[in-house]
């Protein structure tokens, strides 16, 4: 993992995440697993590889344990929501827990699945039905008041749906 980490530094991201990748074939305690599997979510965003970012942002969630703090999770959930708004993967093809966040989420579910705040739950609500209806104005408008709830990454995510949806 280390010699992944400086591969990162020096910006040589494809052969970081290969090395993520590797780690995550013999690393057995749970933190470590997380924070290979957390890094090679962030390459593989940063990469544009999203489909491959989704399935392993799926793979976190269905295999933490519960001992994951409640921001990475929720770091982890909203980055599932934006990537698949982005991805768009066919109903059949979603886990059960993508399916869920979406339906807790939607429905303001109390769940241990979606730490997230008031604020930022209506902020994805918003952002989940603007995109489901195609208003990019609406989109713009929740995006600027979300930005302050998201990464980096995620407001690159947000971004990215925003330029998608503008054709």
């Amino acid at each position: 993992m280390e010699l992944a980490s400086d591969l990162v530094e020096l910006n040589h991201k494809m052969e970081a995440a290969a090395y993520y990748e590797q780690a995550l074939e013999t690393v057995t305690e749970s933190t470590m697993k997380t924070i290979c599997l957390k890094n090679l979510l962030s390459l593989r965003i940063d990469s544009g590889k999203y489909d491959i970012a989704l399935e392993i942002a799926n793979k976190m969630v269905d295999g933490l344990n519960a001992n994951v703090p409640e921001d990475v999770l929720a770091e982890i959930q909203v980055s599932r929501i934006l990537l698949t708004l982005l991805v768009k993967p066919p109903e059949d093809s979603k886990p059960p827990s993508l399916k869920q966040l979406f339906i807790d989420l939607m429905n303001d579910n109390e769940s241990d699945t979606i730490p997230l705040n008031t604020d930022l739950k209506l902020k994805l609500q918003s952002i989940i039905i603007c995109h489901a209806t195609g208003d990019t104005q609406a989109l713009i408008s929740v995006s600027a008041d979300t930005k302050q709830f998201l990464t980096l990454q995620q407001v690159e995510l947000l971004h990215k749906l925003i330029s998608d949806e503008r054709g």
